[in-house]
């Protein structure tokens, strides 16, 4: 019998899984990650209560570095998307089709002059 102090059968220790390793596919090329450290991923439980928005405000370092990061995730998707779709299509001669364009989307209407800056600075 537990006592009222003794809060082990009321915890929840969450499942946890890491890796080290990560292999990314992309068309016809293939990208290696190895860590250092372990990346630990953890998946909610269906008992798990999940926060919404947000629990503090981030000082305007951690905000600069979390965008940077965003713009790098952001900028290896469209990488990665390009690459898959790069030799997937054949013309009617049989010879394969190289990528011709990608549309970006903006929030703001752009100028032609602003867009190519845009595409400069965060490709």
């Amino acid at each position: 019998m537990s006592s009222i102090n003794d809060k082990s059968d009321h915890q929840h220790v969450p499942s946890t899984e890491t890796y080290q390793e990560k292999i990314v596919i992309s068309g016809n090329i293939i990208e290696h990650y190895h860590y250092q450290k372990p990346i630990i991923i953890r998946r909610p439980s269906k008992n798990d209560v999940i926060p919404s928005g947000r629990c503090k405000v981030a000082s305007p370092d951690v905000v600069a570095r979390n965008r940077k990061k965003s713009a790098n995730k952001a900028r290896n998707s469209i990488r990665r998307l390009s690459h898959c779709n790069a030799g997937m299509y054949k013309d009617c001669d049989g010879n394969v089709m190289k990528p011709v364009f990608v549309t970006l989307t903006f929030r703001d209407i752009l100028s032609p002059k602003q867009v190519t800056k845009e595409f400069k600075t965060s490709l």
